[in-house]
């Protein structure tokens, strides 16, 4: 983990937020350590680009239990786009299912 926790979350504080970083933080989307996943998408969600890469990366999160949370969080984050691709993906997942 050494200092990619750490990046992550300098990364999610800076304004204006370094959009040469955005590749960095996918990647570190999907590293081995729980962690540092989710400091990656916040800083994601911090950043409020515009960018289909990011939206897709935090949609894929919500698949993951260690994630989800955070990536719900960083999707609402994101502004319209974000929040767009949340409610989707809820509708998606729950579409089928029988209500309780």
């Amino acid at each position: 983990m050494t200092m990619r926790l750490p990046r992550c979350s300098a990364l999610s504080v800076m304004r204006p937020f370094p959009k040469d970083d955005i590749g960095l933080l996918l990647s570190l989307a999907e590293d081995a350590h729980p962690d540092v996943r989710r400091y990656a998408l916040y800083a994601l969600g911090c950043s409020q680009v515009d960018d289909p890469a990011v939206v897709a990366q935090l949609v894929k999160a919500l698949r993951d239990p260690e994630t989800c949370d955070w990536a719900t969080r960083a999707l609402g984050a994101l502004g319209p786009a974000g929040r767009t691709a949340a409610a989707s993906s809820l509708r998606n997942a729950w579409a089928g299912r029988t209500p309780v």
